[in-house]
């Protein structure tokens, strides 16, 4: 009886593990691609701002 109810407790903290675990993976993933992505355009914008200020330079000379 006492062992049935421990394998029960330990079943349900486990799945909940299990559960937090896949969210948590999830979180990462998402966060790391939001960073990622975010980066990214932040880069694209940097080089977009410096290639229509050396076209503008350029268009100066």
């Amino acid at each position: 009886m006492i062992s049935l109810f421990v394998i029960r407790v330990l079943g349900c903290v486990w799945g909940s593990k299990g559960i937090l675990q896949f969210v948590f993976q999830r979180w990462a993933l998402v966060l790391s691609l939001s960073v990622f992505h975010g980066f990214r355009f932040l880069l694209f914008d940097k080089y977009m701002v410096y290639q229509k200020s050396i076209s503008r330079f350029w268009g100066t000379i």
